[in-house]
């Protein structure tokens, strides 16, 4: 065989080789996002948690005055959020054996920046857990949303009511891509 001919026939096999390589690569690292069994893998444990949860317990702690006063109440929250939720399939009931959702909101800000009001919202999903390590159950967040904030006082109430809105609407859309995922 003369070294052209040798040269001939190694491209073929290099450029085989390489297509090979790359398929490989390519499966490896789009099967997270390609449709198939892989694809419940790549959802995070705390959104896997929240699969087929068909009802929630609601609950909203004490809110923040500076909250309040944007106009984001208990009652509008529990009403909106009800709302969304029955909407989705998702009753709310009073029942201590189903996950609990709950919602903190917290005020954060520096008295020496008068134009300038924060807040922290924290949403929970609190479940009962089984630690196989030491054979005990225990309620505990399985699922933790938060949402930060800092507005001028004139912003504060619009940015407080898309925050709360915001908040249920991706604890509904994790509820769902669990449910349907796996």
């Amino acid at each position: 065989m003369t070294p052209r001919n040798r040269r001939t026939l190694v491209f073929p096999i290099v450029a085989l080789a390489l297509l090979g390589a790359l398929t490989a690569a390519l499966n490896l690292t789009a099967a997270p996002i390609l449709p198939g069994a892989r694809r419940a893998a790549a959802i995070p444990d705390p959104t896997r948690s929240l699969k087929d949860i068909r009802q929630v317990r609601l609950n909203i702690e004490p809110i923040a005055a500076t909250v309040v006063e944007a106009g984001l109440t208990i009652p509008a929250i529990r009403r909106q959020w009800t709302e969304r939720l029955i909407a989705n399939g998702i009753e709310v009931v009073d029942d201590d054996s189903i996950p609990l959702l709950s919602l903190f909101v917290n005020e954060i800000g520096d008295p020496a920046i008068p134009n300038a009001k924060g807040y922290v919202m924290t949403l929970h999903v609190i479940q009962p857990v089984k630690l196989d390590r030491i054979d005990l159950s225990v309620k505990v967040p399985t699922f933790v949303f938060m949402i930060a904030g800092v507005e001028t006082p004139d912003r504060l109430p619009d940015s407080v009511r898309d925050s709360a809105t915001h908040m249920i609407d991706v604890f509904v859309r994790s509820v769902q891509v669990a449910t349907r995922t796996e």
